[in-house]
C-alpha cells in the first residue's frame, strides 16, 4: 500500500489477538482514510436550561448528572462524496477530549439524527428527532484527559442514513447512558482554535477518486510516526 506523505506507517492486522467491541482509543493521529471530512455543524443541549443554543461554544458537552443531561449534536454534508456504486467499508467518529469530570467508567452512546439543525438555535427544545435503532455504545473505562484522541464506529448510523436516500445531512446525537449517574467529557467543537473539532472518517470500496481503499475487517489500528 502506498502512502502520499513521507509518515511511515504501520498497520495491526491480527484482529483474532485483540477482542475489539464497537469502538477504539487510539493515543496517536494516523489518519488513513479514503475521505474525511470535518462536521459542517455541531452543538449540544441541555435539560437544565431547554431554551438555551451552545452551537458557538468551543466544546461540545455529552453529559449526565442525575437527571441533568447534556446532549451532543454533529452533522457533515456527505452526500456528493458518496456516489451510487462506492460501497462504504466502515465510518468512524474522531473526537478530541477537551475537559471531562465525574465519575468513571462511563458509556456515551451514538445515535443517528432524522432531521437536520441549524448549530446556531438548536436547542434543547428546537432538536431534531433521534433514533437509537442503530448505535455505538463507548465505555471510557477512566476520565479522558485533554486531547486525548477517540474514535467512535458509526458505520451502522451511516449505511442506514445512505439506504433510506436521505439527502440531507448525516446527523449524530450523543448522549451518556442510563446507568450513568455523574460524568460529562466536553468534545472539542470546530469553534475550537486549540483542538481540532468533529471528523468524519470513511473508508470506501473501491478507491476511486478519494484515494485508497481498505478491505473489511482487515484493519484493527493504523498509526503514523515521523
Amino acid at each position: 500500500m502506498a502512502f502520499k506523505s513521507s509518515k511511515v506507517a504501520w498497520v495491526v492486522v491480527a484482529v483474532s489477538l485483540i477482542a475489539v467491541s464497537s469502538f477504539a482509543f487510539l493515543p496517536s493521529s494516523g489518519d488513513p482514510t479514503t475521505f474525511k471530512v470535518s462536521a459542517a455543524g455541531d452543538a449540544y443541549v441541555s435539560t437544565a436550561n431547554p431554551t438555551a443554543a451552545y452551537g458557538k461554544d468551543v466544546d461540545v458537552w455529552v453529559s449526565k448528572v442525575g437527571s441533568v443531561e447534556n446532549w451532543g449534536y454533529l452533522s457533515f454534508d456527505i452526500a456528493s462524496k458518496l456516489p451510487a456504486g462506492v460501497v462504504v467499508v466502515k465510518a468512524r467518529l474522531k473526537l478530541l477530549v477537551d475537559q471531562s469530570y465525574g465519575v468513571f467508567p462511563a458509556q456515551t452512546v451514538a445515535g443517528r439524527l432524522l432531521a437536520d439543525f441549524n448549530e446556531a438555535t438548536l436547542t434543547y427544545n428546537t432538536a431534531p428527532a433521534a433514533s437509537f435503532d442503530i448505535s455505538t455504545n463507548t465505555l471510557f473505562a477512566k476520565r479522558p484527559m485533554l486531547g486525548f484522541t477517540v474514535f467512535i464506529d458509526v458505520t451502522g448510523q451511516l449505511m442506514t442514513w445512505r439506504n433510506s436516500g436521505q439527502r440531507t445531512l448525516f446527523g449524530l446525537v450523543l448522549t451518556m447512558d442510563h446507568a450513568t449517574a455523574n460524568a460529562g467529557i466536553a468534545f472539542a467543537s470546530r469553534e475550537n482554535t486549540l483542538l481540532e473539532g468533529p471528523v468524519l472518517q470513511v473508508f470506501t470500496l473501491p478507491p476511486g477518486q478519494y484515494g485508497y481503499s481498505i478491505s473489511p475487517g482487515e484493519i484493527l489500528a493504523v498509526r503514523t510516526s515521523n
